[in-house]
């Protein structure tokens, strides 16, 4: 038997992505005590790859809102990406993070 745990995930403006996180097999005639259910490891390799996905998601739609230029509304430019190490409940997770270009915003006329 196999079982496959998928992550769906839906954006605040209603874009859904579906992620597989991790696949469970297990055999059906030569079942074992030791295999029922999840093991330790399993268990623990399961929680690591849904930390990852969550926060990774998480972390590139507060990335994408946060590059809408608060002055003039445009897409800001990506400059690169910086690693960033995020010390959660259950362990660290490195993200990416953006850097932005500064949109160029025109000066105003001076009357004076």
């Amino acid at each position: 038997m196999q079982w496959t745990i998928i992550l769906e995930a839906t954006t605040g403006w209603g874009e859904r992505t579906c992620t597989p996180i991790y696949t469970l097999r297990r055999p059906t005639l030569d079942l074992k005590p030791e295999q029922v259910g999840l093991t330790l490891a399993e268990a623990k390799t399961l929680l690591a790859r849904l930390q990852e996905q969550l926060i990774g998601q998480q972390a590139d739609e507060y990335a994408l809102i946060r590059r809408v230029c608060p002055c003039c509304r445009r897409m800001q430019p990506v400059k690169d990406y910086q690693p960033r190490l995020i010390d959660t409940l259950f362990g660290p997770v490195c993200v990416a993070r953006p850097s932005y270009e500064a949109a160029f915003v025109k000066p105003r006329a001076s009357f004076f």
